[in-house]
C-alpha cells in the first residue's frame, strides 16, 4: 500500500484497508462457502484521513483510492485477503491497467496520477518509492501492514515477501490434473521438480517477473509432489 511521501500515516491494518478500499457487504466467500458473518455495514467505511487518526489539515480530507483493473489477479488477491472475497470495492476507486505506449514502452498509468495526489493511497504491484520514474527524490512511501490491530506491522521488503510474513504477499499457483487413484504423470512430476530445484528457481529469478521460493516453501511443495507420485 502506497501513499504520498508527505502523508503522516506510518502504518495500516488489514481491517483499516477493508474500510478504505471496501464497501458495505452482505457477507464474504471462503473458497466456495458463503460466510454471512463476514457482512459489514457502511459505518465501517473509511473515507477521510481523519478516520485513520490523522489530524490538522488532513482530518477532513477525502481518501482518494487507486487500484489495478479488477481483471488483474492482484485485484483478486486484494479482494480475497482484504474484502473477504466479496468484490465490494470503494465506490470512488480509480482503476488502472498497464499499457504499451506509442514509443513501445510498458507504461503504468496509475503512477503519475498517484504520485501527484497528496491525498491518494494506491494498490501497486511490486511498488517502489519512486513512482514517477524520473524524479531524483522519492515521491511515495510504502506502508507497513499488520494482519490485526496492535501489530506487528510488517514492512514491505524482499525478505518479508519471501517468508510470507508481509500480509499482502502475492502467490502464483500451478495446477495439475491426474486420474483418481493413480500417480501423477512422470513427465509432469519431473517438470515440477525442476521448477522447485535450485536450477529452476534460478531461472525464475533470471526471468525477473516473480521471486524465487524460500527453502521452507520449496520443502512443503516437494512433499506434495512425493504424495502425488504414489
Amino acid at each position: 500500500m502506497v501513499v504520498h511521501k508527505d502523508n503522516p500515516l506510518t502504518k495500516i491494518t488489514m481491517e483499516q484497508l477493508d474500510g478504505v478500499f471496501g464497501a458495505e457487504r452482505a457477507g464474504g466467500w471462503e473458497g466456495t462457502s458463503w460466510r454471512p458473518n463476514w457482512a459489514r455495514g457502511p459505518e465501517k467505511n473509511i473515507r477521510t484521513w481523519g478516520q485513520l487518526g490523522l489530524t490538522g489539515e488532513w482530518a477532513d480530507k477525502p481518501i482518494n483510492v487507486y487500484g489495478l483493473t479488477l481483471r488483474y489477479h492482484q485485484a483478486t488477491e486484494i479482494s480475497d485477503r482484504v474484502l473477504k472475497a466479496s468484490d465490494k470495492w470503494n465506490e470512488r476507486l480509480k482503476i488502472y491497467a498497464n499499457f504499451v505506449s506509442k514509443a513501445g514502452k510498458l507504461e503504468r498509468g496509475m503512477n503519475e496520477d498517484l504520485a501527484a495526489d497528496k491525498y491518494g493511497i494506491g494498490i501497486v504491484a511490486a511498488p517502489t518509492t519512486n513512482l514517477t520514474g524520473g524524479a531524483s527524490q522519492p515521491t511515495q512511501k510504502v506502508l507497513p501492514v499488520a494482519a490485526k490491530e496492535g501489530g506487528p506491522y510488517i514492512p514491505y521488503t524482499l525478505d518479508t515477501l519471501q517468508d510470507r510474513t508481509y500480509p499482502l504477499y502475492d502467490r502464483i499457483f500451478a495446477y495439475t490434473d491426474r486420474e483418481s487413484g493413480k500417480p501423477m504423470n512422470p513427465a509432469v512430476l519431473e517438470f515440477l521438480r525442476f521448477v522447485l530445484s535450485q536450477e529452476g528457481q534460478a531461472e525464475v529469478m533470471r526471468d525477473g517477473k516473480y521471486l524465487p521460493l524460500n527453502a521452507e516453501v520449496v520443502r512443503a511443495q516437494l512433499k506434495k509432489l512425493e504424495e502425488a507420485a504414489k
